[in-house]
């Protein structure tokens, strides 16, 4: 695959150049794969691999979820998603949590093979099976060169932001939960602290001082929020508020996860804020908004947006498939509805929706 550390290794015999970066891991030295000054980005809504969609894993193999996708996902220098439920076979279920996700920690390296360099563990069922596997979860996704973001032993790593290295350009990822709090009995919050584990909560004054802190060490910044309230098709003016608040705090690009629906994407200055991307692998099918999923691309350059597209998705049998023809035209056309109450023009040709970036 691309973006395997192996082809990453052979480049640089090839090249004879090394750059300082990360083969996933910050700290680690890459070889750069290109001289480009951008770098593409693809992102995808909620990643839940529990509950129904792991029943039928069990039955169809560790690949079905991705199947229909066809190697899409790992065409992008860096892929990210929103990784929905932990993957361990450690840990309880928390007790009076009417909700609780733990998938197969088989499907880790299924993860790495789809082409996901990174994923979001900043969300509401990070918790589910208490810190044993939210522990598990991330060793293996170390393990298996897929960086977590947005949760850890303490606090201070929860907040911790990873840096990838693409085309001599460094990518920075922070992710936050405002879903930190729900109805469980045990643990008050799925928060982190000071010595325990737990999610990075989202907090726009930790935010700001987090961006502050990491503008130095980066090119760019995509800050991943879990956010918002569930089947809306339109994000709260506090929510906008605080979006433009962090795209002038020095944020790029944001990603937004949780409606279990897709809102619409705004372009913001020289930055971008994709509200929610919706479910993406969910076994949801009560109403039709929330098998309806999208891919976001992104071309990223240094402090901006250059440009952005919408695949259109559809969840059938717990499988995302990219939608063509009358049926790829009538969901773009939904969604360009939404970006345009966000005062955001788009245009549709070819089954893509293109944000102006002008």
């Amino acid at each position: 695959m691309k973006k395997t550390c192996i082809r990453r290794y052979v480049l640089s015999l090839l090249l004879t150049v090394v750059v300082g970066g990360s083969c996933l891991l910050p700290g680690f030295a890459a070889a750069q794969e290109s001289t480009s000054s951008e770098v593409s980005l693809t992102a995808t809504g909620d990643i839940m691999l529990a509950r129904n969609v792991g029943k039928i894993i069990a039955k169809q193999g560790y690949d079905y979820p991705f199947r229909l996708l066809d190697g899409r996902l790992a065409a992008a220098d860096i892929t990210f998603g929103n990784l929905e439920s932990p993957l361990s076979d450690k840990g309880k279920a928390l007790y009076g949590k009417s909700v609780v996700f733990r998938g197969d920690p088989e499907m880790v390296p299924v993860l790495a093979q789809q082409g996901f360099d990174i994923v979001s563990l900043a969300n509401n069922h990070a918790m589910d099976y208490n810190s044993e596997a939210l522990i598990e979860t991330i060793t293996l996704l170390k393990e298996n060169n897929v960086e977590p973001v947005g949760a850890g032993p303490n606090l201070t790593d929860a907040r911790k932001a990873v840096i990838i290295t693409r085309n001599g350009l460094r990518i920075g990822f922070l992710a936050y939960s405002d879903k930190y709090k729900t109805d469980f009995l045990i643990r008050k919050s799925f928060a982190a602290d000071d010595d325990s584990y737990g999610v990075s909560p989202l907090d726009k004054d930790m935010i700001l001082q987090d961006l502050k802190a990491l503008e130095s060490q980066v090119d760019v910044t995509v800050v991943s929020l879990h956010w918002g309230k569930e089947y809306n098709s339109s994000p709260a003016s506090s929510d906008k508020k605080l979006a433009h608040d962090i795209i002038d705090g020095g944020a790029e690009l944001i990603i937004g996860h949780h409606p279990h629906r897709l809102q619409g994407v705004e372009r913001y200055k020289k930055g971008l804020i994709a509200y929610s991307l919706g479910n993406f692998v969910f076994d949801q099918k009560t109403m039709l908004y929330m098998r309806q999923s999208m891919i976001l691309d992104v071309k990223l350059a240094p402090q901006e947006v250059v440009e952005a597209t919408i695949t259109p998705v559809l969840i059938t049998d717990y499988q995302p498939a990219i939608l063509t023809g009358s049926k790829a035209n009538k969901l773009l056309k939904t969604i360009a509805g939404y970006c345009s109450k966000l005062n955001t023009t788009t245009s549709i040709q070819n089954d893509v929706l293109t944000i102006d970036m002008d």
